[in-house]
C-alpha cells in the first residue's frame, strides 16, 4: 500500500482528515506516521508526544498499520 492508496481509501470511505496524518511527523490529535531509524513508527500524535507507538519494518506496513488505527478510531467514534 502506497500513501496514495491510503488516502484514496479513506476519501472513498469519508474518513475525516483530521483523525490521520499522511506527512512524517503530523499534527497533534491525529493519527500518526514517521521514520524511525531503519523502520517506522505508526502513533497517536498529543502535546508532541508519540502515545502508543508501533513500530514496523516498511513503509508500507506502517501505512497497512495506519489505516487499522484509523479504522479502529472511526468504530469506536460511531
Amino acid at each position: 500500500m502506497t500513501r496514495i492508496e491510503l488516502a484514496a481509501y479513506f476519501r472513498e470511505h469519508h474518513v475525516p482528515a483530521k483523525f490521520y496524518s499522511l506527512k512524517e511527523n503530523g499534527k497533534n490529535g491525529r493519527i500518526c506516521l514517521s521514520r524511525e531509524g531503519s523502520g517506522w513508527d505508526v502513533y497517536y500524535k498529543e502535546h508532541e508526544a508519540k502515545i502508543g507507538a508501533l513500530h514496523f519494518a516498511t513503509e508500507a506496513e506502517a501505512l497497512a498499520g495506519l489505516k487499522t488505527e484509523v479504522s479502529k478510531m472511526v468504530q469506536a467514534l460511531a
